[in-house]
């Protein structure tokens, strides 16, 4: 009889570990984001102060990132992943545009400096990428479930 409660559990475990990992993936994305909110939020004085309307888009990137990580923690549906990916990849590509190209100036483009906390921020949401990236290819219903 104990080997049937083995076999069950282990049956038990088979099922649920998708659930499971989608769950963890799903938190552990949630961290992420939480972590580049964190950092935009940091920083949103000193960009205020320096440009009003560069403040501004760190404070609408902080916003978009703690709503996603909201989203993630009490269930990534579709849209959410999508929404996440295009707004990271954005963030990523207009960051690697300002130190490579630089900001619009005058007559100029100025590169910014790479600094640890922007460097921090990028390297967070490239990984926020990945797990965004990895829980769209798992199975809709698993992430549909990791909402229990």
């Amino acid at each position: 009889m104990s080997e049937m409660t083995v076999t069950t559990r282990r049956d038990a475990e088979r099922i649920a570990s998708p659930k499971i990992t989608t769950r963890r993936l799903a938190v552990a994305a949630a961290g992420l984001a939480f972590a580049s909110e964190l950092i935009h939020l940091w920083v949103l004085p000193g960009e205020f102060a320096l440009a009003p309307l560069r403040g501004m888009f760190f404070l609408l990137v902080a916003m978009a990132q703690g709503a996603l990580a909201v989203n993630l923690l009490f269930g990534p549906r579709r849209w959410t992943l999508r929404l996440g990916l295009v707004l990271n990849v954005v963030i990523v590509a207009i960051w690697a545009f300002t130190r490579l190209v630089g900001l619009p100036m005058m007559i100029t483009f100025v590169r910014l400096p790479v600094g640890a906390l922007d460097l921090t921020a990028t390297a967070l949401e490239i990984a926020l990428i990945a797990a965004l990236i990895a829980l769209r290819r798992m199975d809709p219903s698993a992430v549909a479930r990791a909402r229990g």
